[in-house]
């Protein structure tokens, strides 16, 4: 059971260690407590109970990645995680500066770009552990892809075929409550990336 402590443990977490644009899951220096978060905020969303599809969550630090992370399901399979991020570093850095509050804009052939680079940059590594799925999920708190004209465009992702991963999933935080109040649904939204023959 998450105790209340626990919550408020985590939200100061978070909020010391943000970044100033889109800092939903990056954590400044924590690429383990990141890759969990990342994983675990799949899992919420996937599943309506992960404790009784999964047992045991795992990080896997160099050099025993990848995968990022290793979850081993109840009934003993497991599953390799890659995660990756996809942000504007140039805003990110403008952001970092104070120079500026713009947000950046993504068209579709830009955002499927960005995504089929990622896949194949994970793509190129092997795992080090023999796992029953492979999953790459590619995060993003990109503004306008959370709740701008960005948002459209995640329902129609795709990539080319690749023999690496079993699934490809795009995940951002969850959806912002308009009328001010607490999400309707706290887990994150994902949304699974297509893949086609080329």
């Amino acid at each position: 059971m998450i105790e209340e402590s626990d919550i408020i443990d985590e939200v100061i977490k978070r909020s010391l260690n943000q970044r100033q644009y889109a800092p939903y899951f990056h954590f400044k220096g924590d690429r383990e407590g990141t890759e969990l978060d990342v994983v675990s905020d799949w899992m919420r969303a996937r599943y309506s109970n992960p404790s009784s599809a999964f047992a045991e969550i795992r990080h896997c630090p160099p050099p025993h990645d990848p995968p990022d992370v290793i979850v081993t399901a109840t009934d003993g399979k497991l599953y390799g995680f890659e995660v990756t991020e996809l942000v504007d570093t140039e805003t990110v850095r403008r952001a970092e500066r104070s120079e500026t509050g713009e947000i950046k804009e993504y068209s579709k052939d830009e955002l499927l770009s960005l995504i089929r680079h990622r896949v194949e940059m994970k793509s190129t590594k092997t795992f080090k552990t023999n796992c029953d799925r492979s999953i790459l999920v590619i995060y993003s708190d990109e503004p306008d892809l959370c709740y701008g004209s960005g948002y459209t465009l995640l329902f129609n992702l795709f990539t080319p075929v690749n023999e690496t991963f079993s699934e490809v999933w795009f995940m951002i935080p969850p959806a912002v409550n308009i009328s001010g109040g607490e999400p309707h649904n706290p887990n994150c939204q994902v949304f699974p990336v297509k893949q086609v023959e080329a």
